[in-house]
């Protein structure tokens, strides 16, 4: 049994980090079931074990560290990055970045500016 699970753990994986499903806006839980053509309770107890997140969280946690790397790294629009990353809308976007770290993803973007010039 742990070996199918580890099996399952790895696939998930690769879906969604690997092959960057997270950066599909209407990812949903069942499409990654479908996908891996295992049952719902199974997917929700190896994902949960193996994550330590709902399916919904650990998807976002994937779509921010991309953005966080893209709005340090390049030039692209807070609309660029949204639809980049799987947001959908860039306001849905912002919602998230701010309430997970507190300032707007414009407000973050100034910040690395402003330290790069002290």
């Amino acid at each position: 049994m742990e070996t199918r699970n580890t099996t399952l753990r790895v696939a998930i994986h690769q879906l969604i980090v690997e092959e960057k499903l997270y950066r599909d806006p209407m990812l949903t839980r069942g499409h990654v079931i479908a996908r891996l053509g295992v049952g719902k309770n199974r997917f929700v107890s190896v994902f949960q074990e193996s994550f330590g997140t709902s399916f919904t969280e650990y998807v976002n946690q994937m779509r921010m560290q991309e953005a966080l790397s893209l709005l340090h790294g390049t030039d692209l629009t807070i609309t660029e990055v949204a639809e980049k990353t799987g947001f959908g809308t860039s306001r849905t976007f912002r919602r998230q970045f701010s309430s997970r770290y507190g300032l707007s993803p414009a407000a973050f973007r100034k910040h690395l500016a402003d330290k790069l010039f002290e």
